[in-house]
This record gives C-alpha cells, structure tokens and sequence, in this order.
C-alpha cells in the first residue's frame, strides 16, 4: 500500500482547469494522475538545479555520450569577434 493524503483544491482559475483538463487528455490520463504527475516533475528534479522539464525532456546521459556532446557542440560556444563590431 502506498503512503498517500488525500487534498482538495478549490478556487481554481477556470483557465488553469482547463489546461489541466486538455492535458489530461493529451496524457490519456485522469485529470488526478495529471495534476500528481505535473507535480512530481516540478518538485522532484531528476538532475541537480532541473525544473523538471530536464527530466521530462532530457533523459540522462553516460559520460561517453556527455563528452560527444560537448565536442559536437564546441563550435556554437565561439564568439566571433567579427560579429560583435
């Protein structure tokens, strides 16, 4: 059995309920399952300093694939200094 509390939330905006709602149906979820799982990803990050979309969207890398990544994308850090007269 899991440890849960049950809540109520009341004096909900009529847009944000129904935000909720379209996302429930894009989640083919219950609008309960939607509103726990939004939640757990913006309370709990799943890497230091994420605001959950890193989780929802990033995934994890190993190393390997971390350090392919930095070379893959070294030439986007250079400033041309050409630009910037």
């Amino acid at each position: 059995m899991t440890d849960t509390i049950e809540l109520t939330l009341q004096n909900v905006p009529r847009e944000l309920a129904e935000a909720l709602a379209k996302e429930s149906e894009l989640r083919h979820a219950t609008l309960d399952e939607t509103v726990i799982a939004i939640l757990r990803e913006q309370l709990t990050p799943a890497v230091p300093f994420s605001n959950g979309l890193a989780a929802k969207y990033g995934g994890t890398w190993t190393e390997e694939e971390f350090q392919e990544f930095e070379r893959n994308t070294e030439d986007f850090r250079r400033i041309d200094p050409e630009m910037w007269k």
